[in-house]
């Protein structure tokens, strides 16, 4: 209904409304303003707002295609991204910084040393996997990096180290 035009204040719709939700098995005739059935519904669709609300906030799955997906998920989607890049960004930067400050450079002379140690390796308590381990341990440190090819027995020796106590290997 209008509202007559002296009543209306300036910056007032001149028609007004009051919107009811009301189910379908709704009792029409109840003391109240809302029926209980009534007032179930309505607090259904308001749950199912804020949950779909709440869903076009939220950043897409990895696997979810984008062609369906909305534009506000997509834009939380590239900002938590965005998030998770900057923070293992710092956390690799930490991690250098760290590496820089407590590293120690070898010099070809300790190098020497190392592998000479290696090869001088006859001790007779030691175990045949042991001198095994020492002689691979030798082949990979003259190898370049980029080569490295592990032997299968000393794959299977690393296995058992580790599934004796994982705290080992």
């Amino acid at each position: 209904m209008p509202i007559r035009p002296e009543e209306y204040e300036g910056n007032a719709p001149p028609f007004q409304a009051t919107v009811f939700i009301r189910a379908q098995d709704c009792e029409m005739f109840t003391n109240s303003d809302h029926c209980s059935t009534c007032v179930d519904t309505e607090k259904h669709i308001s749950q199912k707002k804020e949950r779909l609300e709440k869903k076009t906030s939220e950043p897409v799955k990895s696997k979810a295609p984008l062609t369906t997906t909305s534009k506000s998920r997509l834009v939380a989607t590239v900002q938590k991204q965005c998030l998770v890049c900057k923070e293992l960004e710092t956390h690799l930067t930490d991690q250098e910084k760290e590496i820089a400050k407590n590293s120690i450079s070898v010099d070809e002379n300790l190098e020497k040393d190392i592998f000479s140690i290696l090869a001088d390796r006859s001790d007779k308590d030691v175990s045949p996997q042991m001198k095994f381990f020492w002689e691979q341990q030798r082949k990979l440190l003259r190898t370049p990096t980029f080569g490295w090819c592990y032997h299968p027995h000393l794959m299977r020796y690393c296995l058992s180290i580790h599934a004796k106590s994982p705290a080992a290997y």
